[in-house]
């Protein structure tokens, strides 16, 4: 039998507690079941595509979360990352199934042009083959002199001539590229310096391909197969094209001349405007379908126009353009709950006007089923959407589909372990502030402090009942709250911090009953350690020794229970301990051992973990490897005082968890070619055993935290990817 207990690591406090309450859990041979969390989107998604050949198989792809895959028309998500192991490539610009090969997708991946690649699966989106690095994409945001945020490089991307077996690419901005591989290799075929925000094949001619470039008329090439692509100008294009797209024999063509939205038609050589909107509304996406000889087109918008109470972030014409109906305008057919389920999804709440039909919604994409005309799929700013159609009276319903679909960057992860409340989890989350589950993750609320938007670090007093809450803000303050998965009943409250430190990013959290006064230490980007006890913060290490400049926001403290002694790893200078509960004076550097970043997303490592279970041990997490050092309470490394010993057996490591009775949990970072782990260690670091499934392999390769609740189950919260559970 082991004995479970909570996290210590990331920013919060949280080590030595133990469950008292006597929680144990056997352990199998087989791993723990990992699935996503209740932590439904809270990100943007670039692109949507659904299966040609199979119903309801959907794929989205995200800004910052890569791919996530849905078997049943988007009611559940799952991360489909696997073969994906550079963060930078989890930003995707476009998504492409093969019509003529089942279970073929094509994805352009990549971040701002300056790092990217060509994916490739050939199981429908369940794992992927990096192909190629030679073109590259951008899936999230960019700089001048595109708009900023939106609209963004995304969307079709992507052309294939499967008859004559070519791919076309067009990059962020090193032009149009050729495969007559597969993606393995490809061949320039001009417009290189442009940015590329569009391309399509004339699926009549597979000569003739058009692209639409940011800032220049639309280009067209009549030899796309052949060794060197002549282009030409359509000359009354507009500037800023944004999307481009065949339906039936017809290209149209979405975006703006600068002063209004425009929807065009190619005819004759020559672009023909069917619909313009003026002011800031730009056209970015489009789709259709052609039945009887004419063509049902359905455009997204950015910057909706009015209508109402509401916006026209989508529209429909059923005769190729000379009508256009808005489908977003009708508030009783938007609905909240996610999908089939009767929850109402979170973000609805927090952050209403950035849901479909209201000012603040982008639809990048559009995406029409292929084996259902009466469905659409739009993605954006608020995750995926499901318009239902009715064939009578053409109304849609729309419903977010964003369950499991984990797109959220969050900092700290912390598991309630009380005896009463062993299902209650706290996030601290960038964007969205601080979030709270009381049934172990399944489902997610929102109780944002006023004016705060970056939730960094998180610490907890066990000691009261209710848990006390502590949240460390991005604008450098501390608050409180006695209950919070109850807003109606306890607010939030701040420790005055900042008033103190004049600001800065509060990066590492613990809090400690001492004697009875509550004694918060906080770790302060820019501006050392400070600490409260009982009122009035004092600083206690000063920037000049740790915590300076940063280059990180990540300061881990560690504070076991029953203990005077403190740690922090401060990437920036190495570990640190207090003998004192972290009073001034009592401060040691025991180990110079800084925490590069590593790895191609320059990812922070540098986390310690110590426990009641081994007073006398610490365990460090850096960018060099696992290290356990012995005899921490005395001396440093440096002067052989504490002996250092690294743990080789775990390559790459990232967040720990120490349980009380000595147990060690260990994430892994992506390494080259590496698989994403989870270790655990009942022998102090003599042997590990991964303890992950394939799920958690394939999707886990960016850890930022992790913490163990007093129901057993564990959490896991990824860069950009959201949490992941196991139980």
């Amino acid at each position: 039998m082991r004995k479970w207990v909570i996290s210590i690591i990331s920013f919060v406090f949280f080590s030595g507690i133990g469950l008292g309450f006597g929680y144990e859990r056997t352990f199998a041979d087989t791993p723990l079941a990992f699935e996503g969390s209740g932590l439904d989107a809270g990100g943007f998604q670039s692109v949507v595509a659904a299966n040609p050949f199979a119903s309801d198989i959907i794929l989205s792809g995200a800004d910052v979360a890569g791919i996530s895959r849905s078997t049943d028309g988007g009611d559940e998500w799952f991360s489909s990352n696997g073969g994906i192991t550079n963060k930078q490539l989890l930003q995707v610009a476009s998504l492409a199934f093969s019509p003529g090969t089942p279970n073929k997708v094509y994805a352009a991946l990549g971040k701002a042009g300056g790092a990217g690649g060509f994916g490739v699966s050939t199981n429908g989106g369940q794992s992927w083959e990096v192909r190629s690095t030679a073109v590259k994409f951008a899936g999230g945001n960019t700089d001048g002199p595109l708009p900023s945020p939106h609209p963004r490089s995304t969307g079709n991307l992507i052309a294939l001539d499967e008859t004559n077996g070519y791919i076309y690419v067009g990059t962020y901005k090193d032009g149009v590229y050729r495969s007559a591989d597969d993606g393995y290799t490809w061949t320039y075929l001009g417009l290189s310096g442009q940015y590329i925000r569009s391309i399509a094949l004339n699926p009549e001619d597979a000569g003739e391909l058009f692209v639409a470039a940011y800032g220049e008329k639309l280009y067209r090439t009549a030899d796309a197969e052949g060794s060197s692509s002549a282009w030409t100008q359509i000359a009354n294009s507009p500037l800023y094209l944004e999307e481009l797209k065949y339906i039936g024999h017809t290209l149209y063509a979405v975006g703006s001349d600068g002063s209004a939205g425009k929807v065009y038609e190619l005819a004759d050589s020559s672009l023909v405007s069917l619909l313009s909107t003026s002011g800031d509304t730009v056209y970015t996406s489009i789709d259709g379908y052609s039945t009887g000889g004419a063509n049902t087109i359905f455009i997204g918008a950015t910057n909706p126009k009015a209508n109402g109470s509401l916006y026209e972030s989508v529209l429909r014409s059923d005769d190729s353009g000379a009508i256009w109906t808005p489908l977003t305008v009708d508030a009783s057919r938007i609905h909240y709950e996610m999908g089939t389920s009767t929850n109402i999804w979170w973000l609805s709440q927090l952050n209403p006007d950035a849901m479909i039909g209201k000012t603040r919604f982008v639809a990048a994409f559009i995406q029409v089923d292929p084996n259902n005309h009466n469905r659409l799929y739009v993605s954006g700013r608020s995750g995926v959407w499901k318009g239902d159609i009715n064939a009578s009276t053409g109304e849609v319903d729309w419903h977010p589909i964003v369950r499991n679909l984990n797109v959220t960057f969050n900092q700290s992860v912390l598991a309630d372990p009380s005896p009463t409340s062993p299902w209650r989890v706290y996030i601290g989350s960038t964007d969205w502030g601080f979030l709270y589950s009381t049934n172990s993750l399944t489902d997610v609320q929102a109780n944002r402090p006023s004016g705060v938007t970056d939730g960094y670090a998180l610490a907890a007093d066990f000691s009261t009942s209710p848990t006390t809450v502590y949240v460390g803000t991005g604008g450098g303050d501390v608050l409180s709250n006695v209950n919070p998965v109850h807003p109606d009943v306890a607010s939030w409250s701040s420790e005055g911090l900042s008033a103190a430190t004049g600001g800065g990013e509060v990066i590492g959290l613990a809090v400690r009953q001492i004697d009875g006064t509550q004694t918060i230490l906080a770790a302060v980007a820019g501006k050392g350690v400070w600490r409260k006890s009982g009122s009035g913060w004092s600083n206690v290490l000063s920037s000049s020794s740790a915590l300076g400049a940063q280059t990180t926001n990540k300061a881990v403290i560690s504070w076991p229970t029953g203990s005077s002694y403190v740690y922090l790893y401060d990437r920036e200078s190495g570990v640190w301990r207090s003998d004192n509960n972290g009073v001034a004076g009592s401060w040691t550097k025991i180990w110079n051992h800084p925490s590069a970043a590593k790895g191609p997303d320059k990812s922070s490592v540098s986390y310690v973990a110590a426990g009641p279970a081994y007073t006398n041990t610490l365990y460090v997490s850096a960018h060099d490897g696992l290290f356990k050092l012995t005899g921490v309470q005395t001396g440093t490394v440096e002067d052989g005082g504490i002996t250092k010993t690294q743990l080789p057996v775990v390559s790459n490591p990232g967040p720990l968890a120490l349980s009380a009775d000595g147990s060690l949990f260990v994430t892994t970072l992506y390494g080259s070619g590496e698989t994403a782990r989870l270790y655990q260690s009942t022998d102090q670091g003599a042997t590990f055993t991964d303890i992950a499934d394939d799920y958690y392999h394939a999707n886990a390769g960016f850890p930022i935290d992790i913490s163990v609740g007093g129901n057993g189950k564990i959490y896991v919260s990824l860069n950009g990817q959201g949490i992941l559970v196991g139980s």
